[in-house]
């Protein structure tokens, strides 16, 4: 009850855009069939998303394109595999430390539990965590613990190894 997943390839349809608008006690901007105000239309109501009165708090997937995005994106701190909205500067690196190394399980990451048909797609799925691998490997190296920097570092050359994007972290590493 107290969340509210927007789909934004759902925000075109105007039913959807009502109910959740009211819902979320913020106005409805939708553009109706006018193609050229609808780049206007999702930068308006990404804000009034991002502000609602209900003052719930509002996150964003790592796969949300940014385009959706671009009018919050300086209030937006990756915190793991999402972006949290907040108005006031936080300390996301923190929370993103907290979360991927006390609060998400990713041994599924490095072992095969059981055989599964749809390994591929996971592989795939999972290049969303490179983003904040990379992160806290940039961080570490930074703060120079290079024992946490290698494995943050060889957790994303895995990453990218089982989705087949090796040769792109190649080039992120020089090596």
């Amino acid at each position: 009850k107290d969340v509210q997943v927007v789909n934004v390839y759902l925000l075109y349809n105007k039913a959807y855009c009502e109910k959740l608008c009211s819902k979320l006690g913020i106005p409805n901007v939708y553009p109706g069939e006018n193609k050229e105000n609808q780049n206007v239309y999702m930068e308006t109501l990404v804000k009034n998303l991002a502000q609602n009165s209900s003052q719930l708090p509002v996150y964003v997937a790592l796969t949300v394109d940014e385009r959706y995005t671009k009018a919050v994106s300086e209030n937006l701190y990756l915190i793991g595999l999402a972006y949290e909205y907040s108005k006031e500067k936080i300390d996301n690196v923190a929370l993103l430390k907290k979360n991927l190394e006390h609060s998400y399980a990713l041994d599924y990451l490095d072992i095969s539990f059981a055989p599964d048909h749809s390994a591929s797609t996971v592989a795939l799925a999972n290049t969303n965590y490179l983003v904040p691998f990379l992160t806290l490997y940039e961080h570490y190296v930074l703060s120079g613990e290079k024992e946490k920097a290698t494995f943050w570092k060889e957790k994303a050359k895995l990453v990218a190894h089982n989705s087949g994007m090796e040769e792109s972290l190649k080039d992120y590493f020089k090596e």
